[in-house]
């Protein structure tokens, strides 16, 4: 995902304007990135409800 693209979908979450799937690419970005855990904490629980409902996932390492 490139920087403008990334910008844009934020926006768009942040207006409510991004459809489910792009939602999910954006907070799986976020996720794999480690972007999430730098970002406000309404990102982190918006992530962990959609952990919990299986729509993005944590990465799996060896410490798990």
């Amino acid at each position: 995902m490139t920087l403008e693209t990334f910008a844009e979908r934020l926006a768009r979450y942040d207006a409510g304007a991004l459809p489910d799937p792009e939602t999910a690419e954006l907070f799986q970005y976020l996720i794999d990135t480690g972007l999430l855990w730098l970002l406000p904490g309404r990102y982190g629980r918006a992530a962990e409800a959609l952990i919990r409902s299986g729509t993005v996932f944590l990465p799996i390492t060896e410490d798990c």
